[in-house]
């Protein structure tokens, strides 16, 4: 530095400052590639050290340089004061910040606030101390770092979150700071030597580094952790320089007294060299530390986190599988094209290619030594949680109990009569308008929910909330189907364009190839204009003749008829001769090659005719009248002849509708997209508003309390809800490639919805590790994210796809050839009667196009069989669970009709009227009595996968009034109860609940607990507190219970030896219904060769 005149206090006040590392971009690289933590703590713990001592050194050595009176006392006092003052009042206020923060509790303002405010109060103080408020602030953050349980559990997250962007904000205002002021003032006192200075300076720390590191290495070896030579190469290099040397540089720069020696330059050079220190350390170590990190093998996976990473994909594919199994079962995704659903979900192992990292442990170096009583096996974790278990059934015994005495006491209570005083029509009204506004915020709260899960798009969820506010804003008004009628239908000036110009004058059909010609003397022809390089030249053609067209229109424009130069007059003929000529000849090779006839079949050729004739004409009438047109004076501007030469040139512009029929394909796609948008937009629209009311529907008798009141409240959401559905059926019924478009990316986004559950379960259970479960998380989001720019249609199911898409067929390649063969494709019109009210079991209807309408309505037999017996009547929808009240509902495609009705023999309670013309494969009843009689397996009967299928959509319906699942949501009921199977014998009369079954559906018959003999009558979910069932004497219905597993698919695959025969029956059953999920679906999207036989056969 003696090139700048500095001394050596000087100097080393320059050395302070660049002494001050920031290894930001580093430590990130290092926890995204997952390295050791004990690197990635001892490059962040090195840079807390060097920036301390660095604003000390710093502190000490601008004392010398300002070389005040008494520089040994002040360079103590200043040493005491900031390496002891700022450590102890930050702790200080650290532990008072800790206090406050501790008394506090789940409120993120003001938490927030407390560790803004301290932060701020501590910097400040401390400078005005001059105990250096940068030391102060850093033992602050480390102490409340130390307390971090004084932060409440759910905001520390939050908190983090905060500072984080503060600390982005921070370094950003810095950097921008420091390049304003490099490029106003101190650039311009920058030179060649200060540039080479730079460089050399950048290579002499990095060896200055390495050097030290080197003398350090016999310590670093051997205390702490021990540090490996490929550790030290990536401290050396990851030395980074960042804001406190640029904080440092800056005021320096600012400083008067040190600013203003002559000669020194000390503050633009300073500023320069830090920033480009800075500059340099980040561009080129920051950008090839991961480049060294691979080529010292330090991002090499170890076997155990491989394994953890390999265990984690299992189990969220697993979870996919099993979700895309779940979504087959609702009726509103029956029909998407699963295999879509697949690509759009499917996430693969990103450790599969990494190099592997052994680990050999030495043999005092373990972890954790189990050590076991001599004699005694140490105990399973499975028998452990089963222990746990039965500790929980036993208090859940009495809780059962407890439940059975209430509703006793409940009905003895019932006897005697309860006078409630009736609201007057004032408080009635103020009770209603009270309750519709609840259900208003809880539509909104639904609305958003699903934006959040990402099944609706942002214009979908603004104009839902827009309608709910807009109805709520009106006393006692109610959203209406109709208020989302005009995204249901198609308008606006795309479809207009489209239907009213495009597809009237035919110009959405391509052209035809026209059949070669029999004559041999125009195969040449004919071979010449079916190329396609002949149709580019003639694009290229008609461009080229567009620039002296739009050359002369422009010059019409700006003179008008006074232009008359001769020269330019000739240049524009002799250009129109030769382009006409040119489009003559086309003329003539195309008559030619296609013939007459075909070549005026082409809508576009007759354009072309036109734009011939308008060329000839204009030719011929330039060539009549040239010499009056070059000798034209302003005075005739008014003439005939101007008049006609004007319109001519105007006329030639219209050679350019030849570009049309190039263009046109794409404009087509265009104009389908957008119309395809705005109907998949009202379909998002109005399956948002289906599901919100689902929502809101199950949680009503716990918003309103007057009864009245929720009976009409809750009328009114169905009524609007079926009338959505039917607006939804007619849509999709016009355009089913829209409908499939959104059901697809409506099931894709719930799959991997499921997917990052199962993710986040894993992590929180602490089976996977953060740096795994954050590079899974971003391949999920990463496909979440890919879901909004998924097609706005896709082509629909075949017929044949949809039959072997039936979840009751898969794993069962024998009972699919037989259910094919026997399937029959019926049509009906609209308003025919699929199935009427008593009419005796007929099959199985699948819904293959078009919509049914359902229409329950409650008799005394039914009501008297199912509160007697528990006779599940033959319905097609689990709306009430009572089956008390008259129901409506609308079918679409992928729904069987008739499952109920084959397994009871029960004569059909609904009426079944097609909505639109309707398309189905029925599968008669002896065909289906035949399967059911073929296909008896103990474990895996036909008749247990459609009780199954059954069941599945009772519990959905019945699980979400009970008190425990009153919390969940319904998509995590049917994960819940996918992992479920329906055990059909007798030895299933009289037998114990496994302990890994956690709960049982009772969906027909009746059944009893052993033990308190108490009756229990289908629909309903037996009590936990029953862990023996016993068959009810002389039921004269078979009773069908379902039974859901808690435990994962690995947990079931062997059986205990105590296990009693019926136990390891159900253990099976639910291994075999739950191991298809293990499967990819594409296993059952339908067998090539049985699909095309059932092509065949329909042909």
């Amino acid at each position: 530095m003696t090139s700048y005149g500095w001394d050596y206090p000087i100097s080393f006040m320059y050395g302070s400052i660049i002494s001050a590392t920031d290894p930001v971009a580093v430590v990130a690289i290092l926890k995204e590639l997952g390295t050791s933590e004990t690197l990635s703590m001892l490059i962040e713990g090195e840079s807390l050290l060097n920036d301390g001592v660095a604003i000390l050194m710093f502190e000490i050595f601008k004392k010398v340089v300002e070389k005040e009176p008494g520089i040994i006392l002040n360079i103590v006092f200043t040493l005491l004061k900031i390496g002891i003052g700022g450590p102890v009042f930050g702790y200080a206020v650290g532990k008072l910040c800790s206090m406050s923060l501790a008394k506090i509790f789940n409120d993120a303002a003001i938490e927030i606030t407390i560790t803004l405010f301290s932060s701020y109060i501590v910097y400040w103080v401390g400078e005005q101390l001059g105990i250096s408020g940068v030391i102060s602030v850093v033992v602050l953050g480390l102490k409340l770092s130390a307390d971090s349980t004084s932060i409440s559990p759910e905001i520390e997250k939050t908190v983090h979150h905060f500072w984080e962007m503060v600390g982005y904000l921070a370094n950003t205002v810095l950097f921008v700071m420091v390049g304003i002021i490099l490029s106003e003032t101190a650039i311009s006192q920058i030179n060649t030597q200060d540039w080479f200075n730079l460089f050399f300076l950048y290579i002499i720390l990095n060896i200055v580094r390495l050097v030290m590191i080197i003398i350090l290495m016999p310590w670093l070896t051997r205390i702490g952790y021990g540090l490996k030579w490929r550790d030290m190469a990536i401290c050396t290099w990851g030395g980074l320089r960042g804001a406190v040397g640029l904080c440092l540089s800056l005021e320096v720069y600012y400083n008067s007294e040190l600013c203003e020696r002559p000669g020194d330059q000390v503050g633009p050079k300073f500023l320069f060299h830090t920033a480009g220190i800075v500059f340099l350390t980040l561009f080129v170590n920051g950008t090839t530390t991961k480049a060294l990190l691979d080529a010292l093998h330090l991002t090499d996976v170890s076997a155990g986190r491989l394994q953890d990473m390999n265990n984690a994909v299992k189990q969220v594919i697993s979870s996919q599988n099993r979700a895309v199994l779940q979504y087959r079962h609702d009726r509103f995704l029956a029909d998407a094209d699963w295999g879509v659903v697949e690509t759009y979900t499917k996430i693969h192992d990103p450790y599969k290619k990494q190099k592997v990292k052994l680990k050999t442990l030495k043999p005092n170096k373990s972890v954790m030594t189990l050590n076991f009583e001599e004699g005694s096996p140490p105990t399973s974790i499975k028998h452990l949680i089963f222990n746990t278990k039965e500790e929980d059934d036993e208090s859940g015994t009495a809780t059962g109990d407890n439940d059975e005495d209430i509703s006793m006491s409940t009905h003895s209570i019932e006897k005697f009569p309860v006078f409630v005083s009736e609201p007057t029509p004032g408080e009635f009204r103020q009770q209603a308008e009270e309750s519709r506004q609840r259900l208003l915020k809880a539509l909104k709260v639904s609305f958003w929910r699903q934006y959040e899960q990402g099944v609706l798009s942002d214009l979908s969820v603004q104009i839902l909330i827009g309608v709910a506010n807009r109805v709520g804003d009106r006393e006692l008004h109610m959203i209406h189907a109709r208020d989302f009628h005009k995204y249901f239908v198609i308008h606006g000036f795309f479809y207009w364009f489209r239907y009213n110009i495009v597809q009237r004058f035919h110009l959405d059909i391509p052209p035809n190839r026209p059949p070669r010609p029999l004559l041999k003397w125009r195969h040449p022809f004919w071979t010449l204009t079916t190329r396609e390089w002949f149709s580019a030249a003639i694009t290229i053609i008609v461009i080229l003749n567009m620039i002296p067209a739009i050359w002369e229109f422009v010059l019409e424009i700006k003179y008008g008829s006074t232009y008359n130069d001769q020269h330019v007059v000739v240049g524009f003929f002799a250009a129109n001769c030769v382009f006409t000529g040119i489009y003559l000849l086309e003329f003539v090779i195309k008559i030619i090659g296609a013939g007459i006839s075909e070549y005026f079949k082409d809508k576009w050729n007759w354009i072309d005719v036109l734009i011939l004739v308008v060329g000839i004409v204009d030719i011929s009438f330039t060539l009549a009248f040239m010499s009056s047109l070059i000798g034209a004076k302003t005075s005739s501007a008014s003439s005939g002849l101007a008049i006609i030469t004007r319109t001519f040139r105007l006329v030639k512009i219209i050679r350019s509708l030849r570009l049309l029929k190039c263009f046109m394909p794409r404009c087509n796609r265009f104009l389908d997209t957008k119309i395809n948008y705005s109907l998949f937009l009202g379909y998002d629209i109005g399956k948002g508003f289906v599901t919100a009311v689902d929502d809101v529907i199950k949680f009503l008798p716990q918003m309103v309390e007057h009864e009245r009141v929720l009976r009409r409240l809750e009328h009114a959401l169905r009524v609007e809800r079926l009338e959505t559905i039917r607006l939804l059926g007619l849509l999709q019924q016009k355009h089913p490639f829209i409908a499939i478009a959104v059901k697809t990316r409506h099931a894709s986004r719930a799959v991997l919805n499921q997917m990052r559950a199962t993710l986040n379960e894993l992590k929180e259970d602490g089976l996977l590790d953060q740096n795994e479960s954050g590079v899974l998380l971003n391949i999920i989001e990463a496909k979440m994210k890919s879901l909004w720019s998924t097609p706005p249609s896709i082509e629909s199911n075949s017929s044949e796809t949809i039959l072997a898409n039936m979840v009751w067929l898969h794993r069962a390649p024998e009972l699919a050839s037989l259910i094919y063969h026997n399937a029959t494709l019926l049509n009906f019109s609209e308003g025919d009667t699929i199935c009427a009210i008593g009419d005796p079991p007929n099959g199985i209807y699948l819904i293959v196009q078009g919509m049914v309408k359902v229409h329950y309505i409650p008799t005394m037999l039914i009501l008297e069989a199912q509160m007697t017996k528990g006779q599940l009547p033959n319905v097609e929808v689990f709306g009430d669970m009572s089956f008390s009240y008259e129901e409506m509902d609308f079918l679409q495609v992928g729904y069987a009709i008739g499952e109920i009705g084959i397994l009871t023999g029960q004569p059909c309670a609904s009426d079944l009227i097609c909505e639109t013309h309707v398309s189905v494969y029925h599968i008669s009843q002896t065909a289906m009595t035949t399967a059911l009689r073929q296909y008896e397996e103990d474990d895996d009967s036909l008749e247990s996968r459609i009780w199954r299928s059954i069941g599945m959509r009772m519990a959905a319906a019945l699980l979400p009034a009970e008190a425990e699942y009153q919390s969940w949501t319904l998509d995590r009921i049917r994960m819940h109860v996918e992992q479920s199977a329906v055990p059909i014998g007798a030895k299933f009369d009289n037998m114990s609940i496994p302990e890994f079954i956690c709960d049982v559906v009772l969906l027909q018959g009746q059944i009893q607990d052993a033990n308190s003999k108490i009756i229990y009558t289908a629909p309903r979910l037996v009590p936990r507190s029953c862990r023996k069932l016993a068959k009810v004497q002389d039921s004269p219905i078979s009773a069908r219970f379902m039974v859901i597993a808690e435990e994962q698919l690995e947990e079931l695959d062997e059986s205990e030896e105590s296990e009693t025969d019926s136990e390891a029956s159900i253990r099976k059953s639910v291994h075999s219904s739950m191991k298809k999920a293990s499967k990819k679906s594409s296993e059952y999207s339908g067998d090539e060769e049985l699909t095309s036989t059932l092509r065949q056969r329909k042909h």
